[in-house]
């Protein structure tokens, strides 16, 4: 996404005005179709829970892409490459994704952390 920073007024305002890359923009397009609604509607029936958390998927969710090409984003047929994650869970895979990559040790340091509240907080 690209951010351009607009000067307007005579009092010195600046407005942020974002744009689509045309990536975003066939995505986006392509998100509207009957096609992937379709898709999308029939996943949600047939899993009805976040992948992760295994509670009921709430508005907003996402169906994610495992499969990052872009090239790939409008291929549907192989249904393993798509998961239903609730918005924030969502979030959550992209953010620690990024990191993954460089370094796959950073679920062992997550998984670390969270043991460690568990046990502080069963006392």
């Amino acid at each position: 996404m690209n951010i351009k920073l607009v000067q307007s007024g005579g009092f010195g305002l600046q407005q942020l005005t974002l744009c689509m890359s045309s990536k975003q923009n066939q995505k986006s397009k392509f998100r509207s179709t009957s096609v992937w609604k379709k898709f999308r509607s029939r996943l949600k029936s047939e899993r009805k829970v976040d992948y992760i958390t295994q509670k009921k998927l709430l508005s907003g969710w996402n169906l994610h892409h495992c499969d990052l090409d872009e090239s790939h984003y409008t291929d549907l047929s192989n249904e393993e490459n798509y998961v239903c994650l609730n918005k924030m869970m969502h979030s959550v895979v992209h953010d620690l994704y990024r990191y993954y990559v460089k370094d796959e040790t950073v679920i062992d340091r997550l998984l670390e952390i969270l043991q460690r509240m568990k046990e502080i907080n069963e006392k």
